[in-house]
Order: C-alpha cells, then structure tokens, then sequence
C-alpha cells in the first residue's frame, strides 16, 4: 500500500509538472503572437504617423525623462527606416527636415531616399531644399549621413545659378552656415556669379567658410578677386562684418596675408567710430597677422 501510495503521489507531481509547463509554453505562444500583431501593426504605420508618435514622445519625455526615452525614440527612428525603404513614396519635401535630424541607419536609407527626394525635386526651385539642410546643420548628423547631404548640397549649389543675386546670397549663406560640403560652395563663387553678389554678401559668405574650415586657397579666390580689390565698397561694411571677415581669416595664413591687411585699411577711416573694443582687437589682429611664410 505505501508503494502505491508514493507511486500515485509521484505521478501526480509529473501531471502537475507537465501542465505547468505546457501553460507556459501557450503563455509564450501567445507572447510571440501578441508581438508579432505589435509588429505588423508597426510595419502599417507611414512616415507622418511615425513622425507624429515621435513628437508626442518628446513632448511628453521632457528634459527630465529624455534618457529614460531615448531608446524608444531610437525605435521609432528605426521603424521610420524600415518604412522609407519600404514606402518610399510617402517621403514628402515638407517633412524631409524632419527625416534628417533623425538618427537613421543613413547606408541602409540613403540609396531609397536619394531616389524619392529626386523625383520630388523635378521642376523645383533652388532654395527648396534650405530648410532640410539647415536642420541638419543643427542636428549635427554622424558622418554616414554625408553622402545624403551631399547630394541635397549639391542639387542646390547647381541650381543657385538660377536664382536673382538676393536670393543667390541668401541660398548661399545658408549652404555655407550648415557646414556641409563647404568646397562645392566655395566652388560656386566664381565669374558669372561671383559679379553679381554684393561685397557685403560675399564678406559674409567668405567669413562662414573660413570659419568652417574650408580650403584656404577656395575661399582666397573670390576674396582677391571682388573683395578686398573693391575699395569704397570694402569701406561701407559694417565694422561687424569686417571684423569677422578679419577674424575668420586670421585662422590661416594664407586668409591672413590677402585679407587683414585690406579690411584693416578699409576699416582706417572710421575706426574711431568703431566701439573700443572690436577696434582694439581689428588692430591686434593686423599686428599679429602671420603670412604663409610665418611672418608678421
């Protein structure tokens, strides 16, 4: 009797066992199969609404809970990925700023995007695509985004041509203060365009690229050829722009030796109206100025 006893209770245990273990297997079951409506009811959503979720994720997050959110906002960014590739046609100019400020997976995106954001860009005008590129500018994209920036920078450097000297200006400006692919403008500032940008206009851009660290000899060009040789036009700067064109040059000798020297002699006749303190420091700069050949 005690062995039958200890048998049917040891039997009993095994029942037990085994039906824990097959409700734990439906309880996974049926995980995998909420998970997997989760995801194809994700894969549904377009761009716009991924967008939105992201915005009210953010807005909700604050500055307090931002890390706590980051990782979903990650995931959102990354089904916004898929979907791009997926949908490509639901990429519209207007949320195209948006696009780029996120941190895609840019080498899985870029080829689907590039081909979306030409079809869209047929028959436009130059300046559509500034919005995009000064988001980006202050998004500070990772390298992979390059190439994809690039091709926006230079579908806008071809088409300044297009555009009235205003408006030239104004695109070019823009372009250089995103600090992406500063050569290709730099590059633009040549004849017939150079001749149609005013001398305040090209202080400013010319001021930005060297700031931004483009190429010396790019940006000593059209400063010897329509800035610093234009005399009274020179002398009509504000005091502001001059000074910057005089800082951002110092940053190079090569800037250095062809611009300082003209903008502080530029600046000579109404350096007295100058404030004291930007006059001081026009004039330590010219002090200072080192050419190529490291002389002052």
């Amino acid at each position: 009797l005690l062995g039958e006893s200890t048998s049917s209770s040891g039997s009993r245990k095994r029942d037990r066992s085994r039906d824990r273990d097959r409700d734990r297997d439906r309880d996974r079951d049926r995980e995998r199969e909420r998970e997997k409506d989760r995801q194809e009811e994700q894969q549904d959503l377009d761009i716009p609404t991924l967008l939105h979720m992201r915005k009210q994720l953010a807005a909700v997050a604050g500055e307090q809970l931002a890390d706590i959110c980051k990782g979903a906002e990650e995931s959102i960014a990354g089904l916004i990925g898929g979907r791009i590739r997926q949908a490509p046609t639901e990429v519209k100019l207007d949320i195209l700023p948006e696009l780029v400020s996120l941190p895609l997976n840019w080498r899985f995106v870029e080829g689907p995007l590039e081909d979306a954001v030409t079809l869209l860009l047929k028959k436009q005008r130059s300046g559509v695509l500034l919005p995009t590129l000064k988001a980006a500018g202050a998004a500070k994209p990772s390298k992979d985004a390059k190439n994809i920036l690039g091709f926006l920078v230079r579908w806008e450097v071809k088409n300044i041509s297009q555009a009235d000297p205003k408006g030239a200006a104004s695109a070019l400006l823009s372009l250089a203060e995103t600090g992406i692919e500063g050569s290709a403008i730099a590059s633009m500032l040549r004849p017939p365009l150079l001749q149609r940008l005013t001398v305040p206009d090209l202080v400013t851009i010319t001021s930005v690229l060297a700031e931004q660290g483009v190429d010396a000899d790019l940006v000593k060009g059209p400063l010897q050829a329509r800035v610093i040789v234009s005399g009274p036009a020179l002398a009509a700067v504000s005091p502001e722009m001059l000074l910057r064109l005089a800082k951002a040059a110092s940053t190079s000798p090569v800037l250095a030796e062809c611009a300082i020297g003209p903008v502080a002699g530029a600046a000579a006749n109404s350096l007295a109206s100058w404030p004291l303190e930007s006059s001081a420091e026009l004039l330590l700069l010219a002090a200072t100025a080192e050419g190529p050949g490291g002389k002052s």
